[in-house]
């Protein structure tokens, strides 16, 4: 499974980083590796926003937003959750990367999404007549479903 996963800006809740990994810790420690080897005068804009929430003594938090079998086009989802949300610190509009390294997906303990969290996204996606994940993804960018996952 790749996973495709927001970063949280603490202060705000808000959304600010899209990525696409296989190995969900390998990611984050990279992330938080930037956050404390970067600069807030950094020219990609992600590391400068990690670094200046790091100054602060503030971790972004970590979202799972969907997953992705080995065999879909995850460019394609990635560019949709991107172009979903505003005032992001992506450098593009998604899906150039590489397809994130190699390594089975953690268990979903990993993901740091509470069963109370999954059980209402599953009761809104009942109601709204939609997959989980297109649930999750209404919900995140009405900013009503952030979890805190500290990296």
């Amino acid at each position: 499974m790749r996973t495709i996963y927001g970063l949280v800006d603490p202060r705000t809740d808000a959304v600010r980083y899209v990525g696409m990994t296989r190995n969900v810790s390998q990611r984050r420690s990279a992330h938080a590796w930037d956050a404390a080897h970067g600069s807030a005068e950094a020219a990609n804009a992600k590391v400068a926003w990690l670094a200046e929430l790091h100054a602060a003594g503030l971790k972004a938090g970590f979202i799972v937003l969907e997953l992705i079998p080995l065999d879909a086009d995850w460019r394609e989802v990635e560019r949709r959750w991107i172009a979903s949300m505003p005032d992001l610190v992506n450098g593009s509009r998604g899906g150039d990367g590489n397809d994130g390294g190699g390594g089975e997906h953690p268990n979903m303990a990993t993901l740091r999404m509470s069963a109370g969290l999954a059980l209402r996204i599953a009761a809104f996606a009942k109601k709204q007549s939609c997959t989980f994940s297109d649930a999750l993804r209404r919900l995140v960018i009405a900013g009503l479903a952030v979890e805190e996952a500290r990296t």
